[in-house]
C-alpha cells in the first residue's frame, strides 16, 4: 500500500529497496545508502529500535509508519522525521515527504557552506583563490574578497541603459 501511495503521490521518492525484517533492512540500508527510510515499529526478528541501534547517528531521515499510537513518544525519542498512523492519510504522507525533502535540502546547503568555510581556513594560498568570469574575461580573486566584491557590485549597479562611471 505504501509503495503504491509513494509512486502515485510522491514522484520525487525513488524506491531503492524493501525489507521484511531487521536483517534485510540493515543490508538494504548499507547497500543503497538511502536519504529516507520508512519504518514500521514491528518487524520480524526485531523492531525499529533494534534496527536504529545499529547506527550511532542514522545517516538517513526516517518516517515512522505504524498502527500503534503508543509508539509516538518512542518515535520522537528516536528522532524520527515524521510519524504516520495506519491507515496512511495521503495528505499526511505528502506533507511528511515534503518536510524530509526540505530538511535534506537544508542539510545540503549547510554542508556546502561548511566546505566553503573549510576552504577559507586552509593555509595553502592556492586554495584560497578562485577564478571569476567577467565581461573583460577572467579574474583570479582571493576568496575572502568575494563577499566584499559582491557588496561593491550591489552598491555600484546601474539601471539598464544608464552608463556607469
Amino acid at each position: 500500500m505504501l509503495r503504491n501511495y509513494l509512486t502515485k503521490y510522491c514522484p520525487n521518492v525513488e524506491l531503492l529497496a524493501e525489507a521484511s525484517n531487521v536483517n534485510e533492512a540493515l543490508k538494504a540500508i548499507s547497500k543503497n545508502k538511502p536519504d529516507l527510510v520508512f519504518l514500521d515499529i514491528e518487524m520480524p526478528y526485531g523492531n525499529t529500535v533494534d534496527l536504529l541501534e545499529n547506527f550511532e547517528e542514522p545517516p538517513f531521515e526516517t518516517i515512522f509508519v505504524t498502527a500503534f499510537s503508543q509508539y509516538a513518544l518512542q518515535a520522537l525519542n528516536l528522532s524520527m522525521s515524521h510519524y504516520l498512523m495506519k491507515p496512511v492519510d495521503i495528505e499526511e504522507l505528502i506533507e511528511a515527504v515534503d518536510k524530509v525533502q526540505q530538511s535534506l535540502a537544508d542539510r545540503s546547503q549547510v554542508r556546502n557552506s561548511n566546505i566553503l568555510l573549510e576552504n577559507l581556513s586552509i593555509e595553502n594560498k592556492q586554495l584560497k583563490k578562485m577564478v571569476l568570469s567577467s565581461i573583460e574575461g577572467f579574474e583570479v580573486v582571493v576568496l575572502k574578497d568575494v563577499a566584499k566584491r559582491r557588496t561593491i557590485l550591489q552598491i555600484y549597479s546601474w539601471p539598464t541603459g544608464v552608463e556607469g562611471p
